[in-house]
């Protein structure tokens, strides 16, 4: 038996903030993970975390101002007492985590905007990230840190943000541009020799990684490989659990509670197919141990599952490489490609059906409500090597993707339309309306490009609309869009301590933050980071309140 104040079932950033928030309170805190590696969802993130009226905006912000933006986007959804929490704690909670942590620093993306900014109280700022990280910080434990995904690294595995990418596209545009290239490659070169892994740790397998070290500075005891099985509950009350512990069953005692951080069920094909439109179609991103089993842990006392949101899942468009092998590769457009000028999004009907450039969830929210599964991703060649397409990349050779399947060519528009098996005249007739429309620079259709929102992704070198342009000349490509999520939203119902509730009232010494608590947006996804932001919340508060209590 193992004794500790509180046990943390999972180690994403819902996990790992309540973990380090205990250990900094004076508790003996246990972490055990499921899988062989510590980071969950969060390593695998953009690493944006949505945190309203944040210290380090620069905009005046306040908790009244994101309270209106939240109820008016939320709508229907908005709880009052759960959104109120969340914003009274969140400022608080990076407060804490840097003050008493060295390893939690933090910054505001002072260029990113709400999601919804034509809605009354958005701003910009509120989404935050981490500063990049030395993953030699970390010892031996850099190689049970959750890797990113390489997808959406370059050269099988270098991390890049948003700065990188501005200089790797125009690399041979300047003389500075170049060197920065050169020093960002030889860097990765020489890490890659070490241990065939980036170390420049960016985005959020930097989150990841700082909470990591936070959590082991604090003497945080973390456990890989261990599964929870079961709760135990005594009087009403959880006080632990068992957890398979190199194949041995353990029993785990928490004298404060246990928090359940374990990542969703987007790996869940049952509840997948009862929570998720077009399930035969969707493609999660999430890692492969994201099953359910916290869910499953706190129904099994008890715990109820929320219902009646706007949407079940954080969604994004995906893309999906078949390898011979049988393998696939998965590319979630989060943005980029869709929002360069000179891409189209259609459906099987040849026609587009919304704005290509808006954020992830709305768009993925139309093609579930238009019905266009799957639709198509369309640029030209020419497009391709500005920008890429999907997992094509700027300036490399497109054949060995034409010859798997990935992407589709049509030397000309007809051919493609008969490759993909669409309405020749009426694809034909949508190039024609994108090329009249953008040599105005406006999207008569969708309005692409005149969102403040779709201008941060796009290019401000195409003028007048950095989203909007034409399709140029063929040959053309199109890569198959499915709809695919980032994590699930459906989850524990929880109180504003993040205590799970049973019949209306929290079960003594169970708590529930990140993708296993019930969303707190209602459905809605008002900006990048929403989240994570809360799972570092709750997980705060669910730390405070078990330590306190």
């Amino acid at each position: 038996m193992i004794e500790t104040d509180l046990l943390v079932l999972g180690s994403g950033a819902g996990g790992l903030s309540a973990a380090i928030t205990a250990a900094c309170l004076g508790c003996k805190v246990t972490v055990v993970e499921k899988t062989e590696y510590f980071g969950g969802t969060t390593a695998l993130s953009g690493g944006a975390f949505w945190i309203p009226n944040n210290p380090y905006m620069t905009r005046e912000d306040s908790t009244e101002n994101a309270r209106k933006y939240l109820q008016a986007v939320i709508g229907d959804n908005f709880d009052d007492n759960m959104v109120s929490a969340f914003l009274a704690n969140a400022p608080e909670m990076i407060d804490f985590l840097e003050k008493n942590t060295e390893a939690m620093r933090f910054w505001s993306a002072e260029f990113m905007p709400d999601y919804e900014p034509q809605v009354e109280c958005s701003s910009f700022g509120r989404s935050m990230s981490v500063p990049h990280f030395d993953a030699s910080e970390l010892g031996v434990n850099f190689d049970k840190l959750r890797p990113a995904l390489k997808q959406l690294t370059v050269f099988n595995g270098m991390q890049v943000d948003a700065v990188d990418l501005g200089f790797l596209m125009n690399y041979n545009k300047s003389f500075s541009a170049f060197l920065y290239t050169t020093k960002l490659v030889l860097r990765y070169a020489f890490d890659w020799l070490r241990s065939r892994r980036g170390r420049v740790l960016k985005g959020g397998n930097a989150v990841a990684a700082r909470l990591l070290k936070a959590s082991m500075d604090a003497g945080v005891t973390l456990i890989d490989k261990a599964p929870a099985r079961k709760l135990i509950e005594e009087n009403g009350r959880v006080v632990g659990a068992i957890v398979q512990i190199d194949n041995k069953e353990v029993e785990i005692r928490a004298s404060k509670g246990v928090v359940i951080a374990t990542g969703g069920f987007a790996q869940n094909e049952k509840m997948v197919a009862e929570y998720i439109p077009f399930p035969e179609h969707h493609k999660s991103m999430l890692p492969e141990g994201n099953v359910g089993e916290g869910l499953e842990l706190g129904m099994s006392v008890g715990g109820e599952l929320g219902s009646g949101l706007s949407n079940n899942g954080c969604w994004t468009p995906v893309s999906v490489r078949k390898h011979a092998d049988g393998s696939e590769t998965r590319y979630p457009h989060i943005f980029l490609d869709r929002s360069r000028p000179g891409s189209i999004l259609v459906n099987q009907s040849g026609r587009r059906f919304a704005n290509e450039a808006t954020h992830y969830q709305a768009l993925v929210a139309a093609i579930q409500r238009t019905g266009s599964v799957p639709c198509w991703l369309i640029g030209s060649r020419s497009f391709i090597s500005k920008y890429g397409l999907g997992l094509a990349l700027p300036y490399m050779p497109v054949s060995s993707y034409v010859r798997d399947g990935y992407l589709i060519e049509g030397q000309s528009v007809s051919e493609l339309a008969a490759k993909l098996g669409i309405d020749g005249q009426a694809l034909e007739e949508t190039f024609a309306q994108v090329n009249s429309d953008a040599a105005l620079g406006k999207d008569s259709l969708f309005a692409r490009g005149d969102s403040v929102y779709d201008q941060v992704y796009g290019d401000p070198g195409h003028k007048p609309n950095p989203n909007f342009g034409a399709m140029g000349e063929g040959p053309y490509y199109a890569v198959k869009i499915v709809p695919g999520d980032l994590g699930t939203f459906v989850g524990l119902k929880t109180d504003n301590h993040a205590q799970v509730l049973r019949d209306g009232m929290p079960i003594p010494g169970l708590y529930a933050a990140g993708l296993d608590a019930n969303t707190v947006m209602g459905g809605e996804y008002p900006g990048a980071g929403c989240s994570i932001g809360p799972a570092l919340t709750f997980g705060y508060m669910a730390a405070k309140h078990a330590c306190n209590a």
